[in-house]
């Protein structure tokens, strides 16, 4: 059975913020026509305290995927063994 990570534990978002540009603001995607195809200004509720009717790793997964992606990376960094 994997572990979980402590919801303390903020290795994941220093690591998700290396080589942070920027970010779109609103970061609403639209196609040609106009139509929203994705709205991540949505999940701005997730920046607020977690609900105690919410699981802290739940939490912690969504605050993880909902961060926005506009980095520069110039060479892969190393990982360390699972």
């Amino acid at each position: 059975m994997a572990t979980l990570t402590p919801p303390a534990d903020r290795t994941d978002f220093a690591d998700a913020d290396r080589g942070f540009l920027g970010a779109l603001h609103p970061c609403v995607v639209r196609d040609a026509t106009g139509r929203v195809v994705w709205d991540n200004d949505a999940f701005d509720f997730l920046d607020r305290d977690r609900s105690p009717t919410v699981h802290p790793h739940l939490w912690r997964q969504a605050r993880l995927c909902a961060k926005q992606a506009l980095d520069c990376s110039t060479r892969p960094t190393p990982r360390s063994p699972s």
